[in-house]
């Protein structure tokens, strides 16, 4: 045989031997990843059983929270639209020396103005491009969640000794909480009145920014919901209590 008849046929031996190298490799791979799956959900079982030691499952842990921090959200925006509301049917009353009919028929333009935009950034941008006005100053940015070294110590504790009537306590309370600091987008409360006050008045950025300055205000001259409530039925001859407890989709 010679050298290179020698090396050809080591060329192929090699070839053959990456061939099943590669496929072997695979199914290898294939099956560590399999076993490592099946592992994982072994373990979280594990974990649940773990939880529910005293009849409470982890599954209605999390619904305990989420429930919790829904209803916190929902008493966050329904305060938040009150203070909004009657601010802004306030000043526009007192800006635009408006009848109680004029700005109900504002207000009831409001909800509307984001109509089109998939989310508060699409309506912000359209704010902007429509009105020369960007509102995204007005938004609070939301604090990291973070894990504390008391979370793992009561997780461990709850694997060990399952989940109790308390612990659910205490989630529905965190949630309720986190619900209530959820960052609520003034950003898209602000282009809703741009847009309106443009479209209805012709109002520049200028113009704009002085109204939303007035809103800013009023909200800072009173404490309670009922109070600014009240306040815009008796000066602005509108009621808002409605409109507060309506959440807009688009935000």
């Amino acid at each position: 045989m010679t050298e290179a008849e020698k090396r050809e046929l080591a060329l192929q031996f090699m070839a053959q031997e990456q061939a099943r190298l590669a496929s072997s490799t695979f199914r290898d791979h294939r099956t560590a990843f399999e076993a490592e799956t099946h592992q994982r959900i072994a373990t979280r079982q594990q974990y649940y059983n773990d939880f529910a030691q005293n009849g409470i499952t982890f599954q209605e842990f999390q619904q305990a929270y989420n429930s919790a921090y829904e209803q916190g959200r929902s008493d966050m925006l329904a305060y938040r639209f009150s203070f909004f509301y009657a601010a802004t049917a306030i000043a526009y009353s007192e800006i635009f020396a408006a009848t109680p009919e004029e700005t109900a028929s504002f207000m009831k333009a409001l909800p509307h103005a984001p109509e089109g935009c998939e989310n508060h950034a699409e309506l912000v941008q359209r704010c902007v491009e429509e009105t020369g006005f960007d509102p995204s100053f007005a938004d609070e940015k939301k604090a990291e969640a973070r894990v504390t070294r008391r979370d793992r110590a009561a997780v461990d504790r709850m694997r060990k000794t399952g989940i109790t009537e308390r612990d659910l306590d205490t989630e529905r309370e965190e949630g309720y909480r986190d619900g209530r600091n959820e960052p609520f987008f003034l950003s898209s409360c602000y282009a809703a009145v741009a847009i309106v006050l443009h479209n209805q008045h012709g109002c520049g950025p200028e113009e704009i920014e002085s109204f939303l300055y007035r809103i800013a205000e009023i909200t800072d001259e009173e404490i309670s919901v009922e109070d600014i409530v009240e306040r815009a039925r008796q000066e602005a001859g509108v009621d808002v209590s409605e409109m507060a407890t309506i959440t807009p989709e688009k935000t």
